[in-house]
């Protein structure tokens, strides 16, 4: 072995590919350009356990703000208060899009409140094992899953999935605590659904970053795309 060669990773070009067995066979995209843009859905109390992520919310208004720059004029933004979960779902399915960003609070093999218990009476029945959900927090008890993804009639060119602060999440309720779970789980199963539906290209953080990051990352990515 020659000491003074260089790592193959360094002297030569090196990527990594998804390879998939399954996939959407006929695939429906959008001939206008619409986009959608969500941001902080949890940006009030009912939430319970998620905090409010002012930094997505911002990142949001910016990233609409070059999408409309660029021609996206029906550019759809939903931002703190406008971002129910419902409106979010229901703008999913409204009409088709060619770019989707989303930024907020991202969950993997998180417990739901599962129903104490089966029957009756207490004594009638088991105790149930928690139901666990990965995906994007829409609010209290709701989450974007690939269950919904997969529900998308017409399959976008490009989403963004910037989940942030995936570490930790404290509130004046507690503190939600998931420094032990693998997060790029979280942006493996939202981005292989998206892949399997036969959207082009998926960007999914696969761990925590910080809201001037993300905003930074976010922006800085579109403005070099839109320069092709």
């Amino acid at each position: 072995l020659d000491q003074q060669s260089q790592p193959l990773s360094v002297a030569a070009g090196m990527i990594r590919q998804l390879a998939i067995s399954e996939f959407r066979e006929k695939v429906l995209t959008s001939t206008e350009f619409n986009a959608l843009v969500v941001g902080d859905p949890t940006w009030n109390e009912s939430a319970g356990k998620f905090s409010p992520l002012p930094g997505a919310a911002a990142e949001a208004l910016a990233v609409a703000k070059i999408f409309r720059e660029q021609g996206y004029e029906r550019t759809e933004e939903l931002v703190e208060k406008s971002a129910a979960p419902q409106t979010i779902l229901s703008a999913l399915y409204r009409r088709p899009y060619k770019l989707i960003h989303l930024a907020g609070h991202g969950v993997v093999d998180f417990p739901l409140d599962p129903q104490v218990f089966k029957g009756e009476a207490p004594h009638a029945g088991k105790r149930e094992e928690p139901q666990l959900v990965t995906g994007m927090v829409l609010g209290d008890g709701m989450f974007l899953t690939p269950a919904e993804i997969e529900q998308m009639r017409y399959v976008p060119d490009l989403v963004f999935i910037n989940c942030c602060h995936l570490g930790s999440t404290k509130t004046t309720k507690g503190t939600l605590e998931q420094h032990d779970v693998a997060f790029h789980r979280l942006a493996s199963n939202v981005a292989t659904q998206l892949i399997r539906m036969g959207v082009h290209a998926v960007i999914a953080a696969g761990w925590a970053v910080s809201d001037d990051a993300a905003k930074t990352f976010a922006t800085t990515f579109y403005r070099e795309m839109f320069k092709q």
